[in-house]
């Protein structure tokens, strides 16, 4: 017999219809794969974004509140500051990125106790930054002493 006569003349060269479709099926699987990563790395970056400057409009509110000391602190009590319109301490209006949010402010009388020592009256005062959706984004707080040692 001759080695040609062995060999398999109908020898297949190339790709199969099915292999293909496996192969395209595969890199479909991998694209989606990296958008979606994509989508979802934006989304938290959005959102990172939205808290920093819900903290920063929080932090520039609990300034104008602890610069109050005594019975000015507790008018500060229940105020809410609507989105857009927001302002910093000197009065001038926060950046565009930090007008998404709106604060509020609450104070509360709490006395704080050292072990071994007399109760510490004072306020706390507690700064909420809310999104459009009416949700905290963040919330900062602060206990003030009261001056003089007296609720």
């Amino acid at each position: 017999m001759r080695p040609n006569a062995l060999r398999n003349p109908c020898r297949r060269r190339g790709v199969s219809l099915v292999e293909a479709v496996l192969a395209a099926a595969l890199l479909v699987m991998a694209v989606m794969a990296v958008f979606s990563a994509l989508g979802s790395g934006t989304a938290h970056a959005e959102e990172s974004a939205d808290r920093i400057a819900a903290t920063m409009a929080a932090e520039s509110l609990l300034a104008q509140v602890t610069l109050s000391r005594g019975d000015d602190l507790d008018a500060w009590d229940g105020r809410n500051e609507p989105l857009q319109g927001l302002v910093d301490l000197h009065g001038r209006l926060l950046p565009p990125s930090q007008q998404v949010v709106s604060r509020s402010v609450r104070v509360t009388s709490e006395g704080r106790n050292l072990p071994g020592f007399v109760e510490i009256p004072g306020r706390l005062v507690v700064v909420d930054a809310r999104n459009a959706a009416d949700r905290v984004l963040a919330s900062i707080s602060v206990w003030i002493p009261d001056e003089g040692g007296s609720q």
